[in-house]
C-alpha cells in the first residue's frame, strides 16, 4: 500500500501523504485506529491551545505539519514543510516529539509560533484514535 508519494523538485523535495490514504493503510493492515485531518484553517488562534488541549485529552496522538523555517525564525528555511508529535500542551507552550533527521528529539516550542507556522505551510493536525 502506497500511502505516500515522493516529489523531487526544487521548491518541493519531500515525501507527502495521499488525502485518506493513512486509513486507507490502517484497513489494509486491519489495525483498529482511523486518522482524520483538520486544516489550520478551520482553527482561529485564539482557540488553537484549547483545541490540542481536547484533542490530547480524548486520547488523541496529534501529528502536525508545519513551516520548519517559520517554526525556528530560519528565514532561508521557510518554504521546508516538517511534521512533529505533539506530547502536551501546557501554559502556551507546546512539546513536540521532532523525528529529525537533524536534531531529533524533544523541542518546546510557543504555541502561538507553532500555530503561525502551520498556518504559513497551509497545513493542519493529523488526529489519530483507535477505533471503539
Amino acid at each position: 500500500v502506497s500511502i505516500f508519494y515522493i516529489v523531487n523538485e526544487d521548491e518541493d523535495i519531500g515525501i507527502h501523504i495521499h488525502e485518506d490514504s493513512i486509513n486507507s493503510l490502517f484497513r489494509t493492515f486491519n489495525l483498529s485506529l482511523e486518522e482524520d485531518y483538520i486544516h489550520i484553517s478551520k482553527l482561529a488562534d485564539y482557540e488553537f491551545e484549547d483545541v490540542l488541549n481536547e484533542l490530547i485529552s480524548k486520547g488523541n496522538t496529534l501529528i502536525c505539519g508545519y513551516s520548519y523555517g517559520r517554526l525556528y525564525n530560519i528565514k532561508e528555511k521557510y518554504d521546508i514543510g516538517h511534521v512533529s508529535i505533539v506530547t502536551s500542551v501546557l501554559q502556551r507552550k507546546v512539546q513536540l516529539l521532532d523525528p529529525g533527521p537533524l536534531d531529533a528529539g524533544v523541542k518546546e516550542v510557543d504555541i502561538e509560533d507553532l500555530y503561525y507556522a502551520i498556518r504559513y505551510r497551509h497545513d493542519g493536525i493529523w488526529k489519530i484514535k483507535r477505533k471503539c
